[in-house]
């Protein structure tokens, strides 16, 4: 994912250049923000009535990820910052693969929900949030759209599928651009999870 490419780009950065440590955290955490942005286009293609019941969340989890993208920019030296990746055309190849990686997360999820029930098509949407965190989101809406999860539910899905992101991206965090740029990378993603689930909470109770 383009967000994953961004974490470990800025995190060599980091390395390389210390002083632009809070800036490049801040950048990665923006690229997130994107990331979490075109999870709600791909639960509002899949389901569309579920977009509602994820609205709060969602919009809690931005607001973590931009309150501390906000401060380590505040605080950072962005002058040495990329200006962005150059242009590329869009390729048919890399969605082809991300087609392909949704359909074999649902099949996967659909045969364990026939095998152990909803508990286990859950689990399948949450283990592949840690590479793919479009594909497990599909997953989850077609959960919802087909009845097998309540909105409730598949709104606390959302948020275990953000946590096992978190994990993965802060573990990549970590080891692409060291223990400060980890810390803040970290930071931020634990922020947007806890703030996720704060908002689930307040809207299903």
């Amino acid at each position: 994912a383009s967000s994953t490419a961004a974490v470990v780009s800025f995190g060599h950065l980091s390395r390389a250049q210390p002083a632009l440590c809070a800036a490049s955290a801040s950048a990665a955490l923006l690229a997130n923000l994107a990331s979490v942005l075109l999870l709600v286009a791909v639960v509002a293609a899949v389901s569309p009535s579920l977009v509602q019941a994820i609205a709060w969340p969602i919009a809690c989890a931005c607001a973590g990820l931009l309150l501390v993208a906000a401060h380590g920019l505040l605080r950072g030296d962005v002058d040495g910052l990329p200006a962005g990746p150059e242009p590329r055309a869009f390729r048919i190849s890399h969605a082809l693969l991300i087609t392909l990686v949704i359909a074999g997360v649902m099949l996967a999820s659909e045969a364990l929900h026939r095998a152990f029930g909803d508990a286990g098509a859950m689990t399948a949407a949450i283990v592949a949030a840690l590479a793919e965190l479009h594909a497990a989101a599909a997953t989850v809406a077609q959960l919802a759209e087909n009845g097998s999860l309540d909105p409730a539910q598949a709104a606390w899905g959302m948020v275990g599928l953000l946590a096992a992101m978190s994990i993965a991206k802060g573990v990549i965090a970590f080891v692409s651009g060291g223990p400060a740029y980890g810390r803040q990378v970290t930071l931020g993603l634990v922020l947007m999870t806890a703030a996720a689930a704060a908002g689930t909470w307040l809207s299903t109770r």
